[in-house]
């Protein structure tokens, strides 16, 4: 399969001219070069992950639903679990104090399900719980939770202190929630295949629609939200219409997906039983003032089974 992107040609990088100084304000423009990425499988063995979150430093957090186990794998490829025994977790997220949440789905089954909130020293507790079919979670700048269960039509909040409210009680069928670098708040609706953007006090736009079982969303370098959706097997943005447009197209399976500081894509297959980092953005030091100039490699190509 192909993540489809842009595809331009990057000027060459000339050497410093001897003798001659630099312009101490020149500026490093990105460079957009047509080179495929570094696809970076990591070595771990999963069952059925359904979600991956960036974290400090480079580590990535994956949710293993089947397995029961939430994992955190460094940038050397260090594996470690920070979770185990645990009843079908499905999402995670995490606060600006590192604390981790994690949404236990328990098949389904009614109030069973559960917030779990692991904290940096290794405790842990239960933040929500009798729950039915919880989904997705997300956190906003000031330490508020967001939730969605595919069982209730609503978007709840829950306050660090874990006082929980309905935002709105009006989505079909949520399936995945997200909050942006500026704290806007948007969920996907399976049944009605929208992404809206809901304020904190319950307001309702619509973003885009067209969408087919969406299943995670995710915000870009640019903070433009982008959609998967595991049973077409594509990454999709939106125009200015709000009509879905190819981000990139990926294994079918990709059911997670999100993007690391540098803007990086990182995604779960639960098909294939992977999870990968597709880096895109790297930086070579500039000939006149070792600063970094920022690349991005644009021609993306990632194997159906990466």
């Amino acid at each position: 399969m192909v993540l489809v992107a842009l595809l331009a040609t990057a000027p060459p990088v000339l050497p410093a001219d001897d003798g001659i100084a630099p312009d101490p304000a020149h500026v490093h423009v990105p460079i957009t070069v047509d080179v495929a990425p570094v696809i970076e499988r990591l070595r771990l063995s999963l069952v059925e992950p359904r979600r991956i979150l960036p974290a400090a430093e480079g580590r990535l957090l994956i949710a293993d639903a089947r397995a029961g186990v939430v994992f955190a794998v460094d940038r050397d490829g260090t594996v470690e679990v920070l979770l185990e025994d645990l009843d079908d977790p499905v999402a995670l997220a995490l606060d600006s104090e590192a604390i981790l949440y994690v949404a236990e789905n328990a098949g389904g089954r009614t109030g069973a399900g559960s917030i779990i909130r692991l904290y940096g020293n290794g405790t842990e507790d239960v933040l929500v719980g009798n729950l039915t079919s919880p989904e997705d979670l997300a956190c906003d700048v000031d330490g508020n939770l967001y939730f969605v269960s595919s069982a209730m039509p609503e978007l709840h909040s829950v306050t660090p202190d874990g006082r929980t409210r309905v935002v709105n009680a009006s989505i079909k069928s949520p399936s995945a929630v997200a909050v942006d670098v500026d704290g806007r708040i948007h969920v996907t609706s399976r049944a009605d295949g929208t992404l809206l953007r809901i304020s904190r006090t319950g307001d309702t736009q619509v973003v885009g629609c067209g969408l087919t079982e969406p299943t995670d969303i995710a915000f870009d370098g640019s903070n433009q939200p982008v959609v998967a959706s595991a049973v077409t097997g594509e990454l999709v943005a939106f125009d200015n219409n709000g009509l879905p447009v190819r981000y990139a197209s990926v294994p079918r399976g990709t059911v997670g997906i999100d993007f690391d500081a540098a803007g990086n894509l990182c995604l779960v297959n639960s098909h294939l039983q992977t999870a990968a980092r597709v880096t895109s953005r790297i930086s070579i030091a500039c000939p006149h003032c070792d600063e970094p100039i920022p690349l991005r490699l644009k021609r993306l190509r990632v194997d159906s089974t990466f």
